[in-house]
């Protein structure tokens, strides 16, 4: 058996392992050839310090076996110690808040070797790890650790550690003392410290227990003496200790009296073992983990008292003034009680999460060691150390989301957590999507990463571009445009795999807001519209003449769209579309105006507005317009002979056109006037007129004296065609062209034919074309009959106008 084997330092291979000089370690790993002890040490799995009067060994927990079991070595064997007894021989082992195996052990412990050399105490220790697997197969680690005494012993040190308590003094030493300082120090029992007896005082007894040093050791009270320094160790709650309150504050502190008479080299000694350790546990304040214990431990003081000062650290690392402010601990002094302050999650503790009453919940831990030094009248310079695991319960945790984004850079940046290492991030859904595993998030534009913490905590950063397709945008004014984040996180602890949700809505508001923005511009054909998307997506409307633009609209209204474009898209209104406005109509030309409009969907506010004018300059035209008027412009110079335009009129002799130049005539009229003749079918009605070419009554006379008037030989006939009982207005383009002789122009509502010189050909788009033959196409039968009747109708006025010339002439 292991516990049996003997080891010697004749027979082992040692493997020295380099620590830094402020913790110096030396540690041999004792190595036999047998298969049960390990040559080969797994990287980081052991940490090893020395700790100012202690062996620090740290065991990592992803290396401790299915049972692991810790061995002492001294020259009669490996003592394989139970918990109760390690306590007692000055070990404190236990697990970390991390899951770590940890020990510690006092320089004053049993098995602990100690020799002075001429650099000072140097203290070692064997320790055998052993890790017992599933199947019972046992490995061994032995190793050496060495610490040398940094610094002095004070003539009184007290240790409060996890289970026991301990103090330690200085015991007198002869003047004549011829000890070898180069040899192990004799035991106590050549000094006749087991002879001794121990006086114990509980306060409220009349009686003072005596006994003697081995009737103590029975009852649980170690007391031996090591180099030059006299120990008393014992447990918690030991038979002769007794509880203190401190008065106001409810803290309770645990003693033990006790008194040491022995002789040292035939000469009576007494000393003072006394011991006192606050049992006051961690509370939860607020944010903060909070233990207080007293400044002053009433059965350590007598007469006067200087406080010199405190020293905190957690782990195996004692913490500078800068790392304590760094860290935000606090460490304050009121009412005679030192009270220690810890940020919930701060660093150098760990944070353990559970689910408690479907309530994610968290518990904060510390392994922390306080060293407090005073002086007092008795003995001169008192060191205190009290280690200390501080926990709390699992307390209702609000999972905190820091959004760290910044606008420039275009993606939402946010921290998760901090959680504790079984926590795991399993999935990330965004705003109702299905949810991803990291690995479909980083394919899908999500990066998810872990940020590991020095105390074995950790979080998580989420990065999402604003461009996501999920990112809900809006704008909010002056300039600002919001983008918000919807996420649902998926966790679970381990290794229970209880699952849990968090859903998070993160927010950012960047100045870089582009508004829609309507440009127009006029062109050959009409006016060209084009809407500028910006940056605050699709929820905008484009209204033309307060028309909202859709399908319909743009069918009725003959608009030429393009939306190939990724900026813009852009619609085209001839001069003659649903929505175009006649300003002015003159001989100098056309002038129209589009008005459109950008209206923010959600609050129905219009955000901007174009009003965009053109001119086109004209020759011949006919305009119908939807209130029951017509406009037209006559070109008199084609005629044979040519007629001078301000000499014409409409079929009415009175209606006299309203401008004239030297080429043309406009006449402006209402159709139900001059002389109009109205035709109506089923679904339209056409109104027709007669424009004639006369010239006015001149000068001249005839032979009798009587005024000659002159009738013209040329008209031409305007018509204009309308749908009946139908509020919308369809457009057509004109199926002929006016010629020198007797012609028909057609019209419609909104139609305007128009033609320049020299080519006499009229401007159309070539979706405009279209629905001009499709006009044409569908309404075959209609122009049928209206050709007829027009024939019929101009070989009528023929007849009239004959017989009205044989009447005058006779």
């Amino acid at each position: 058996m292991v516990s049996q084997m003997r080891y010697s330092l004749a027979n082992t291979i040692p493997h020295i392992i380099k620590i830094p000089p402020k913790k110096r370690t030396c540690v041999v790993l004792l190595c036999i050839l047998q298969i049960s002890v390990s040559t080969v040490i797994p990287a980081g799995m052991f940490k090893m310090a020395c700790h100012d009067r202690h062996f620090w060994l740290n065991v990592q927990s992803q290396f401790l076996g299915q049972t692991t079991r810790l061995g002492f070595e001294d020259s009669s064997g490996v003592h394989y110690l139970p918990i109760e007894r390690a306590a007692e021989c000055g070990y404190g082992i236990g697990y970390s808040a991390a899951g770590d195996l940890v020990v510690r052990a006092s320089f004053l412990a049993c098995h602990v070797n100690s020799k002075l050399g001429q650099k000072g105490a140097e203290f070692w220790l064997r320790v055998h790890v052993v890790n017992e697997d599933a199947d019972s197969r046992e490995v061994v680690y032995p190793l050496l650790l060495s610490c040398p005494l940094f610094q002095a012993w004070n003539p009184r040190e007290v240790v409060c550690e996890e289970g026991y308590m301990e103090v330690s003094v200085t015991w007198w030493l002869p003047h004549n003392n011829h000890l070898n300082r180069e040899e192990d120090v004799r035991p106590p029992e050549e000094d006749g410290l087991s002879q001794g007896q121990v006086a114990f005082h509980v306060p409220h007894q009349t009686s003072v227990e005596a006994m003697s040093v081995r009737q103590a050791h029975l009852q649980g009270y170690r007391i031996n003496a090591m180099g030059d320094r006299l120990v008393m160790r014992c447990l918690y709650s030991s038979p002769l200790s007794y509880v203190l309150q401190v008065p106001d504050h409810g803290i309770e502190v645990e003693a033990v009296s006790a008194t040491v008479f022995y002789q040292r080299q035939k000469i009576p000694l007494l000393a003072n073992l006394s011991v006192a350790c606050p049992l006051s546990r961690a509370m939860v304040d607020g944010e903060h983990l909070s233990w207080t214990f007293p400044q002053i431990l009433s059965p350590l003081v007598q007469g006067w008292f200087r406080d010199k000062g405190v020293r905190m650290g957690v782990g195996a690392s004692l913490l500078s003034e800068c790392q304590i402010l760094e860290r935000g601990y606090e460490i304050g002094l009121r009412h005679h009680l030192v009270e220690i302050r810890i940020p919930f999650g701060a660093e150098g503790g760990f944070i353990k999460s559970n689910i408690v009453d479907h309530s994610y919940s968290q518990s904060f831990s510390v392994d922390l060691f306080f060293i407090h030094q005073w002086e007092e009248g008795h003995w001169g310079v008192t060191q205190h150390r009290s280690f200390r695991s501080l926990n709390t319960t699992y307390v209702p945790r609000r999972l905190v989301l820091i959004n760290n984004t910044i606008p420039g850079q275009g993606m939402f940046s946010v921290t998760f957590g901090v959680f504790s290492p079984e926590v795991s991030l399993r999935s990330v859904a965004v705003r109702g999507e299905a949810p991803l595993s990291w690995a479909q998030a980083r394919k899908s534009g999500l990066r998810v990463s872990l940020m590991p913490f020095a105390n074995g905590s950790h979080a998580y950063q989420i990065q999402v571009p604003f461009t996501h397709p999920q990112v809900f945008l809006e704008y909010i004014g002056g300039g600002y445009r919001r983008h918000i984040l919807e996420m649902v996180l998926s966790l679970d602890i381990l290794p229970s795999n209880v699952a849990f949700f968090h859903h998070a809505t993160v927010v950012c508001d960047s100045q870089d807001a582009v508004l829609p923005r309507l440009e127009g511009k006029c062109t050959d054909k009409g006016v060209l519209v084009l809407l500028h998307y910006g940056n605050l997506g699709s929820k905008w409307e484009m209204y033309i003449d307060g028309r909202r633009m859709d399908w319909e609209v743009v069918k009725l209204g003959g608009y030429v769209v393009n939306l190939e474009e990724e900026e813009y898209f852009s619609v085209e209104l001839s001069m003659y579309s649903l929505g175009v406005v006649y300003e002015n109509i003159s001989l100098q030309g056309l002038k129209i105006r589009v008005e459109a409009s950008v209206v923010n969907v959600d609050s129905e506010i219009v955000e901007h507005t174009l009003v965009q004018q053109c001119t086109f300059p004209v020759w011949e035209f006919l305009l119908c317009l939807p209130e029951g008027r017509a406009v037209a412009v006559v070109d008199t110079s084609r005629t044979t002979p040519p007629v001078k335009p301000n000499r014409t009129a409409l079929l009415d002799l009175s209606c006299r056109p309203s401008a004239a130049d030297g080429t043309r005539a406009l006449f402006n009229f209402s159709l139900d006037s001059c002389g109009t003749k109205t035709w109506r079918g089923i679904t339209w009605s056409m109104r027709m007129k007669w424009c004639t070419w006369r010239e006015l009554p001149g000068p001249s006379h005839s032979s009798t004296g009587t005024p000659t008037l002159v009738f013209p030989a040329y008209r031409l006939i305007l018509q204009c065609r309308y749908l009946v009982n139908s509020s919308i207005t369809i457009h057509h383009l004109p199926t002929a062209f006016p010629s020198s002789t007797s012609n028909h122009t057609h019209g419609s509502p909104g139609y305007l034919w128009s033609k320049k010189p020299p080519s006499g050909r009229a401007q159309r788009s070539v979706l405009q074309q279209r629905m001009a033959d499709g006009s044409v196409k569908m309404s075959l039968p209609m122009v049928l009959i209206v050709g007829m009747v027009s024939i019929f109708l101009g070989i009528l006025a023929t007849v009239i106008w004959l017989k009205a010339s044989c009447l005058f002439n006779s």
